[in-house]
């Protein structure tokens, strides 16, 4: 029983194509070792420059996991429709997904507004945004268990 922990970075144009001294790209490596440390999140990503195949094969592998966590570095001025397409999806069909949300992007805002308000958690520091994974951790195992 796994957790999809999925990151998305929001990338502007010059961003995209320097991602190795890109912030949110190193905001990623401190959830690559937070996963590394938990073996029960399986840690995907994209960003909004990323071919649609990936998106939908994400999307595609989402039925496998017991819990859905997507953390967005959000931008406000960016391109974003893939990552509303993705969120169309969520609301489709994984109703249940927390998110944790860095910075404010008012179109994801909007979309994000149909998710329970219980659902999302914005602006957190890194440590906060660890507890708040432990945390989801246990109920989504905890949920799972009490199925059985």
């Amino acid at each position: 029983m796994q957790i999809a922990l999925i990151y998305i970075a929001i990338l502007s144009e010059d961003e995209s194509k320097n991602l190795a001294q890109n912030y949110q790209y190193n905001q990623k490596a401190l959830f690559s070792s937070f996963v590394t440390e938990n073996k029960e999140f399986v840690l995907l990503d994209f960003d909004n420059y990323s071919e649609s195949w990936i998106i939908s094969s994400i999307q595609d592998l989402l039925n496998q996991f017991v819990g859905v966590v997507v953390v967005i570095q959000n931008k406000e001025k960016a391109k974003i429709q893939p990552i509303i397409s993705f969120l169309g999806h969520l609301l489709r069909h994984h109703k249940e997904t927390m998110f944790i949300i860095n910075n404010h992007n008012t179109l994801i805002s909007k979309v994000l507004s149909k998710f329970p308000d219980d659902n999302i958690y914005q602006d957190l520091e890194v440590n906060q945004q660890k507890e708040i994974l432990f945390h989801l951790k246990s109920i989504f195992l905890d949920d799972r268990d009490s199925q059985i």
